[in-house]
């Protein structure tokens, strides 16, 4: 199941009308305000209701891999288990289209999309993701680049417990050459995400 299209995010004026100059609080507002949900692409996904070692299995059984960063994770702390299935919504967004033209670092980056109407997710509801979303669309650079997002890696934006850059601060889902990936990432607070970067978060109920 490929995310819904999108239509992405404009500042629109009349042709032939002035554009209005923006006052110091007129422009934070439009950089806080809400984002409509139905422009950004989405999924509909299942979560919960596993144990670990059910993910981890089925992980296995998909021939989805895995790094080191990615097994670690599923010993941290905010790796909890909900006990009951229950359904969700993803949505795809950039950082530019999360009003962050210039790139930002990631707690800009979590709090902008908090004050825009959007939610982080649980460790556990990336590898769910990871186990529905099986056509993602390949990378056409398979490099991976220190100090670099990989290029068509889709962030799982998680809540940050350990501010140690040496600690695993999530997921991101890639697929290479069609072998599918769930990888743990390390970042520290001086990385700067770049605009195109992609990132998944919750719709806020």
């Amino acid at each position: 199941m490929q995310p819904t299209s999108h239509v992405a995010w404009y500042n629109r004026y009349l042709p032939g009308a002035s554009q209005p100059e923006e006052d110091a609080d007129f422009s934070f507002r439009k950089e806080h305000a809400m984002l409509n949900p139905a422009q950004f692409p989405a999924m509909s996904i299942t979560t919960g209701g596993h144990t670990k070692d059910n993910l981890h299995q089925a992980l296995d059984q998909a021939g989805i891999q895995c790094n080191a960063h990615a097994d670690a994770l599923f010993d941290d702390p905010r790796f909890t288990i909900s006990p009951e299935p229950h359904a969700a919504t993803v949505l795809f967004i950039t950082v530019a289209e999360l009003r962050l033209p210039k790139g930002a670092n990631l707690p800009a980056i979590f709090a902008q999309a908090e004050n825009s109407g959007l939610t982080l997710c649980p460790l556990e509801l990336a590898v769910d993701l990871r186990l529905q979303w099986r056509d993602q669309g390949q990378s056409t650079n398979h490099d991976l680049h220190r100090h670099e997002a990989p290029q068509g890696a889709v962030t799982v934006a998680s809540p940050v417990a350990d501010p140690d850059p040496g600690q695993p601060k999530g997921y991101y889902l890639r697929n290479v050459g069609g072998q599918l990936w769930l990888r743990g990432y390390i970042c520290d607070d001086e990385y700067i995400w770049q605009p195109a970067d992609q990132f998944a978060f919750l719709s806020r109920k």
